[in-house]
């Protein structure tokens, strides 16, 4: 794995202030792969609304997630860590989605904060730009369950269930979740949406 010192020089080298879009996508994932003169690990983007990552106690369900791609020898980019530059978090959002080399979304029963000025969810920007920019995407949808409590679901939930519905219909390979140990082994476990020069052992 990188050390935090590298991934900070990974992020100053790869997300410039001056680069603009046009050289990004020629350059930036070229780029993020040579980190002090070696390759730098495939990155994976994880994608999730806030809830996700305080539930549950203990060991949270984004937690899971960030530990089953550190476990296969891959370096997960969480947003959580990230201000967005220049007021411009949805582009720069973009940029890190383009970024990376693998897409992974938690999608649970609320849709998240949305884009300022239009009606649809960073969580929901972010598979679009995943499906523009032709990146392996792994869908995990929380299951359904009597127990859920009720923070971490929308009080009107019609605009989540379309995104899941969204999900669902998007001609991928969705598995379902109830717990951040069964999460973190269906994330770590080889699928045929890994590219091949980064399957898990």
């Amino acid at each position: 794995m990188l050390s935090d010192a590298e991934i900070a020089a990974l992020d100053d080298v790869m997300y410039p202030r001056n680069l603009d879009d046009t050289k990004f996508e020629q350059e930036g994932p070229a780029m993020a792969r040579r980190v002090g003169g070696r390759s730098a690990p495939a990155r994976v983007f994880v994608s999730h609304t806030s809830e996700l990552a305080d539930f549950p106690a203990g060991r949270s369900f984004v937690q899971a997630v960030l530990d089953a791609v550190a476990r296969v020898g891959m370096a997960p980019v969480d947003m959580r860590y990230f201000a967005a530059r220049e007021g411009q978090p949805a582009p720069y959002c973009r940029r890190r989605v383009r970024g990376c080399d693998i897409y992974v979304a938690l999608v649970g029963f609320r849709y998240g904060s949305l884009v300022p000025g239009e009606a649809i969810a960073y969580t929901e920007v972010e598979f679009l730009e995943a499906t523009v920019a032709g990146l392996p995407r792994l869908v995990f949808l929380l299951d359904e369950s009597p127990v859920l409590p009720t923070e971490l679901v929308d009080p009107a939930r019609a605009t989540v269930d379309a995104f899941r519905q969204r999900l669902l219909d998007a001609d991928l390979i969705v598995a379902r979740f109830t717990t951040a140990d069964a999460l973190e082994l269906r994330v770590s476990r080889p699928s045929p949406n890994w590219p091949k020069t980064t399957q898990p052992a």
